[in-house]
């Protein structure tokens, strides 16, 4: 059974790449479409046509983006940052 790779520690520009990609209807759809199939098809090929103009993620990116998405979504609303916080 092939394991899954960890997600990456994201870093502050992921962070605020990824809080403006979350505005985005199609970026919601490609990460929900890719989270259901992407054992069972080639998630990449997906991600590229449901991607709107204008924003490039290459396949390698697709699985940090994911787990960025998921992070950033179930993070608490009332958690703050150590930066916001000082």
């Amino acid at each position: 059974m092939p394991t899954r790779p960890k997600p990456r520690p994201s870093t502050g520009n992921e962070r605020d790449y990824l809080a403006a990609l979350l505005g985005r209807p199609a970026v919601w759809k490609l990460l929900l479409l890719w989270g259901t199939y992407r054992d069972d098809c080639d998630q990449d090929a997906i991600a590229r046509r449901m991607l709107t103009v204008g924003v490039h993620v290459t396949g390698d990116q697709v699985t940090a983006l994911y787990h960025l998405a998921i992070e950033h979504a179930l993070r608490p609303m009332g958690r703050k940052s150590k930066k916001q916080a000082a």
